[in-house]
C-alpha cells in the first residue's frame, strides 16, 4: 500500500444497521485516492466488529470512557495520512467525489480546514429532496498537533479565527435521525446533557457548551436556564461570545416566540444590535420573526422580516458569509422547507395588506408542482383567497392538473398529490371559514372529482345537482359535502356511488354527514329508509350512517330516540347477517372476535331480542356488556336501560288497565289527531312523562276495540 494521502477515522459501537452501507460507499474514494481507514470499536456486541475489521486498514478496540474526544484521538494517533476525514457510521459519502478527489490530489491547498455538506434525512423514505443540509468541519490537514476536544459534540482544536475552505459538493448523507426512535433520542439527549454538565463544572463560562446545553435541553425550563446563564455572561463581556452570542440569541428568540415570553422583543433588539451581520440573525432570527408576527397578525412587520430573510438567504447562496461562522454553529432555517414557509407568510402578508399582485409574484417562487407536501395546503389556501381579487389560473390550473392526473414517480410526488387532494377537499368542505371556496376556479380543473364537486356545490337547482351527480363515473374521492347537498335536497345517491365508494370512504362520509347536516337524525332516518335492503353496499351505508347518528345523538328526545334505536337494530341485524354466519352469531362464539362497532351492534340486537321475549334481567346484563364494549355510547345505553324499565312498568300497567285509563287514552289520541305531526304542541305532549306512561295504550292499534 502506498503512503496514504487521506486518513478516514471512525469510532463505532453497535452500528450493524448502517455500518456496511457507510463503508461500501467509501470504495470509489479509496480507489481514486490513496487512503487508510482507521476504526475504533468502543464495545459493540451486535456484529459491528466483524464488519469493521473486514473493511478497515487499522482496526482496534478502545474502552469507552464517557469521552468522545478521547476515542477519536485514539484513532488520530494511528493515522498517517496528509489529510484527516472524520466520519460517523450512520453517514455515507455521496457518489459525487470529483471535487474531493481533485482537492486531495492537488499539490497545494488554499486552506488547512475544510467544511463539507452534511444532509440529514427527515424520515425512513430517505428522500434526498426533503433532506436538510448544513456545512460542518470534517476535513483537516493532519498536523501532529491536530486533536479533538470536548467530551461530547467533539470538534477539532482550532481557533474560531482560523481561515477555512469549503467543498459544498462533497456530501455526507446522514440517516441516523430517520431511524432514531423517541426513546433513543431521549436517551441520547440525556447522555449528552450529563457529559456537557461535567464539562461545564470544569469550564463554567464555556460559551459553546452553554449553547449546546440549550440544544440538548430536555424541557423548556432547562433550556431557559441556560439561555439566561448565557445572556448574563454575554452582557458582562465574557470571552467566547463573538460567534456563540448570535447562536444563543437565535435559540432564545425561537423559544421565546414559541412560548410567548415577554422578553422576545428585548432579545430581538439585542441580536440586531450586537450581531446584525451574522447569518444566524439575518436568516434564522428573521424566519422566526416572520412566523411570530404572522401569529400576532402584525402583517407589516411580517413582511419586513420576510424581506430581510430573503436578503440573508441570497447572501448565503452567494457565499458572502464568512465560513468560520459555520464551523461550530448550524443554521436551522435555510432549508428549502423553511424558504417555502417564509414565502407563504410573505404572500399572506401581502394579501392582508391589500397587495395581491405582489402576493402572486411571491408565490411564483413556490410553484405548486415543486413545493414540499407540507406546504401544499397553505399554498392552495392562499391561491383560493387571492382568486377573489385576481385571476390565479396561470399559477394553479396547469400544475394542479399535472399533479392530479400523472402517476407520481417519487415518494415526494406521491405525498404532494395526496396533500393537494386533501387541500382541495378541505376547500370544498369549508374547513376554514376565512378561506372562500373558489368554485369557478375548481370547475376549470376539468377533472372527474373536484370540478363536478364544485359544480354540484355551486348549483342552484335540484335538477342541476341531480344531472351532474349522475354524470360522475367514480365517487371514491368525491368529498362528503357533495353527499350532504344531495341529502339536503332529498336526491337519492346515484347507483355509481354504491359501486365505487369503499368501506373507509363510507365511514368517513358518515362521520362528516352526522356533524354537518342541519337535522342529522331526522335526515339520516329518512334517507336510510330509502336505501335498497338487498344491496350490500347500501346496507353498509345504512349501518354506518345510523351508527354515526347513534354516537352523535344525545338521546334526550324520546320519540326520536325510539325511531333511531329501532332503525339501528334493524340495520345491525341486516348488516351482521351479510358478513357473519347467522348460526355463529346466535351461538355467542363470535362475540369477542367481532370489531368493536360490530360487537356493540350485535349486543344491541341481542338486548332487543331478550327484551322482546321477556328476559329483562338478561337484557340488563347485555346492556352492561355494551357499556364495556363502547364506553363512548354511554348515553345510548342509559336510554336503553330506562327503556327496559318503562317496558317493565308498561307490562305491569297492562295487567291493571282500567276503563278510565282506556277512555283517557282515547281522549289524548283524539286531541293529538287535531294537530299536524310537526306541531310543537304534539312534540311537547309526546315527550311528557304522562304520555310515555300511557304510550302503550295511546298508540295501540286495537285501542278502539278495548
Amino acid at each position: 500500500m502506498s503512503e496514504p494521502i487521506l486518513s478516514i477515522g471512525m469510532i463505532v459501537k453497535d452500528e450493524i444497521r448502517c455500518l456496511e452501507k457507510c463503508l461500501k460507499a467509501l470504495t470509489p474514494l479509496r480507489k481514486a485516492v490513496p487512503c487508510e481507514l482507521v476504526i475504533a470499536d468502543t464495545g459493540s456486541t451486535d456484529g459491528t466488529r466483524e464488519i469493521a475489521a473486514r473493511y478497515a486498514d487499522v482496526f482496534f478496540d478502545h474502552p469507552w470512557e464517557n469521552d468522545f474526544s478521547a476515542a477519536r484521538n485514539a484513532v488520530l494517533d494511528r493515522c498517517s495520512g496528509k489529510w484527516y476525514l472524520s466520519l460517523d457510521a450512520d453517514e455515507y459519502l455521496d457518489e459525487r467525489i470529483d471535487d474531493l478527489v481533485q482537492f486531495l490530489l492537488a499539490p497545494e491547498a488554499e486552506s488547512d480546514y475544510v467544511l463539507i455538506t452534511i444532509s440529514n434525512f427527515r424520515d425512513q423514505t430517505l428522500d434526498k429532496e426533503t433532506a436538510s443540509s448544513f456545512l460542518a468541519l470534517r476535513l483537516a490537514r493532519l498536523y501532529p498537533e491536530l486533536r479533538f476536544i470536548g467530551q461530547v459534540h467533539e470538534r477539532f482544536n482550532i481557533p474560531d479565527s482560523e481561515p477555512m475552505g469549503a467543498l459544498t459538493s462533497v456530501v455526507l448523507w446522514h440517516d441516523g435521525y430517520a431511524y432514531e426512535t423517541p426513546a433513543q433520542s431521549r436517551k441520547k439527549s440525556e447522555r449528552n446533557m450529563a457529559l456537557l454538565k461535567e464539562e461545564l463544572k470544569r469550564t463554567p463560562n464555556d460559551s459553546l457548551r452553554i449553547v449546546q446545553c440549550i440544544e440538548s435541553g430536555r424541557n423548556v425550563q432547562e433550556r431557559l436556564e441556560y439561555i439566561h446563564r448565557g445572556l448574563d455572561l454575554m452582557r458582562t463581556g465574557a470571552p467566547g461570545w463573538r460567534i456563540q452570542g448570535a447562536s444563543l440569541l437565535r435559540y432564545a428568540i425561537q423559544l421565546g416566540a414559541k412560548m410567548g415570553l415577554p422578553e422576545v422583543q428585548e432579545w430581538v433588539d439585542l441580536a440586531f444590535s450586537r450581531y446584525p451581520n451574522s447569518a444566524l440573525t439575518q436568516i434564522d432570527v428573521n424566519a422566526t420573526l416572520c412566523d411570530y408576527y404572522k401569529c400576532h397578525y402584525q402583517w407589516n412587520r411580517a413582511l419586513k422580516a420576510a424581506d430581510a430573510y430573503w436578503e440573508g438567504v441570497q447572501k448565503l447562496d452567494r457565499g458572502e458569509f464568512p465560513l468560520t461562522e459555520f464551523a461550530s454553529v448550524l443554521l436551522t432555517q435555510e432549508s428549502q422547507v423553511s424558504r417555502e414557509y417564509v414565502a407563504l407568510i410573505q404572500a399572506e402578508a401581502c394579501y392582508h395588506l391589500d397587495r395581491p399582485k405582489l402576493a402572486l409574484q411571491v408565490l411564483n417562487k413556490v410553484p405548486l408542482k415543486s413545493i414540499g407536501p407540507t406546504h401544499v395546503g397553505g399554498l392552495v389556501g392562499l391561491l383560493a383567497r387571492l382568486s377573489t381579487k385576481l385571476n390565479v389560473s396561470k399559477l394553479f390550473l396547469a400544475d394542479a392538473r399535472e399533479i392530479l392526473e400523472e402517476e407520481p414517480s417519487s415518494r415526494e410526488g406521491w405525498r404532494r398529490r395526496e396533500a393537494l387532494r386533501q387541500a382541495l377537499s378541505n376547500l370544498l368542505s369549508h374547513d376554514d371559514p376565512d378561506i372562500p371556496c373558489p368554485y369557478p376556479l375548481l370547475r376549470k380543473l376539468q377533472d372527474q372529482v373536484y370540478a363536478p364537486s364544485a359544480a354540484i356545490l355551486s348549483a342552484e337547482t335540484a335538477d342541476e345537482v341531480q344531472t351532474i351527480a349522475e354524470s360522475i363515473p367514480d365517487w371514491k374521492r368525491i368529498p362528503a359535502p357533495v353527499l350532504e347537498k344531495l341529502m339536503e335536497l332529498g336526491i337519492p345517491f346515484p347507483q355509481r356511488l354504491f359501486q365505487t365508494v369503499n368501506f373507509e370512504g363510507i365511514c368517513q362520509s358518515a362521520s362528516y354527514l352526522v356533524n354537518h347536516l342541519e337535522h342529522p337524525i331526522e335526515q339520516i332516518l329518512d334517507f336510510t329508509g330509502t336505501l335498497e335492503a338487498s344491496d350490500f353496499t347500501a346496507v353498509t351505508w345504512r349501518f354506518e350512517l345510523l351508527s354515526a347518528a347513534c354516537a352523535w345523538f344525545k338521546w334526550k328526545n324520546v320519540s326520536l330516540a325510539n325511531r333511531l334505536y329501532t332503525a339501528f337494530c334493524d340495520a345491525s341485524k341486516r348488516y351482521l347477517s351479510l358478513i357473519y354466519p347467522v348460526e355463529l352469531l346466535r351461538s355467542g362464539q363470535m362475540g369477542a372476535l367481532l370489531p368493536q362497532n360490530c360487537r356493540f351492534a350485535h349486543q344491541c340486537v341481542q338486548a332487543e331480542e331478550q327484551l322482546s321475549s321477556g328476559q329483562q334481567s338478561t337484557c340488563i346484563q347485555t346492556l352492561r356488556s355494551m357499556l364495556d364494549t363502547a364506553p363512548a355510547m354511554r348515553e345510548m345505553v342509559l336510554f336503553l336501560t330506562d327503556r327496559v324499565g318503562h317496558i317493565a312498568e308498561e307490562i305491569q300497567m297492562r295487567s291493571t288497565v282500567s276503563p278510565e285509563m282506556i277512555a283517557l287514552a282515547k281522549q289524548i289520541r283524539d286531541v293529538l289527531s287535531q294537530y299536524p305531526e310537526d306541531d310543537p304542541t304534539v312534540f311537547v305532549l309526546k315527550n311528557s312523562e304522562q304520555y310515555q306512561k300511557m304510550k302503550f295504550l295511546i298508540e295501540d292499534p286495537n285501542l278502539d276495540n278495548m
